[in-house]
């Protein structure tokens, strides 16, 4: 696996590069990362990457199972190696971006019957929200106070099967964002809402942590979701 660092030029870019690279509400850079890891147009996405921007200029990590190729020498790529060593026990500070969904299926009506329906996927932070307003205490309730205890229930959740634990006086959930990235191809556009995370995490199991490190957490991962990022505490 390899671990990078990929950022554009300070200098020496044109406009329209800058346009097709970053335009498209996202999904711009979503296409011109692609071309970074695709060897072929058959082959799966085998990365995962995070946008963190320097001075509102873009700036990207990235975990992949091959090292990136620039062969239109548009980016400034530092790649190298990872191989992290994780045990049982470590104390580690972490950063994420997330797809936060949970599924639910719906009830469906059929005659004097009522069965099951599809799954779907609902935001955790609208969910949170609306058993709130269910359960009548939607007025004491805040924004921010919504987006924090959906956040760390969702990724505590999920916290054991990656191979580490939590807690949650110290988990900072923020930045909630819904976004819609549009396809030249398709008229609907992709929608999803994302949540940041920083905190300390402490590592349970670490062939299943390493797991989570090299594929990530949660959908969305071709959208700039799901990769965890840490450093010792």
């Amino acid at each position: 696996m390899y671990f990078s660092r990929i950022e554009l030029p300070a200098t020496g870019l044109e406009v329209s590069q800058l346009e097709r690279i970053m335009g498209g509400e996202g999904y711009g850079h979503h296409q011109q990362l692609w071309k970074l890891f695709s060897r072929s147009r058959e082959q799966a996405r085998n990365f995962i990457y995070s946008r963190e921007d320097e001075c509102s200029w873009p700036r990207f990590y990235t975990v992949s199972g091959v090292m990136p190729v620039d062969d239109n020498g548009l980016w400034r790529i530092d790649a190298k190696p990872y191989q992290p060593q994780i045990r049982e026990g470590m104390r580690l500070a972490f950063r994420l971006r997330v797809n936060p969904v949970v599924r639910k299926r719906e009830a469906a009506h059929g005659g004097d019957k009522t069965i099951r329906g599809k799954q779907s996927r609902h935001d955790v932070v609208m969910e949170a929200k609306r058993r709130a307003r269910q359960s009548g205490d939607d007025s004491v309730m805040t924004h921010n106070e919504a987006v924090q205890r959906a956040g760390v229930d969702w990724l505590a959740r999920r916290a054991e099967a990656r191979g580490f634990t939590l807690r949650e006086d110290q988990v900072v959930v923020n930045s909630y964002r819904q976004h819609r990235l549009r396809k030249r191809s398709q008229a609907v556009p992709i929608r999803f809402s994302t949540l940041d995370y920083e905190g300390l995490l402490t590592v349970a199991d670490a062939d299943r942590f390493l797991e989570t490190l090299y594929h990530g957490i949660g959908p969305s991962k071709g959208f700039g979701c799901g990769l965890l990022m840490v450093r010792r505490a």
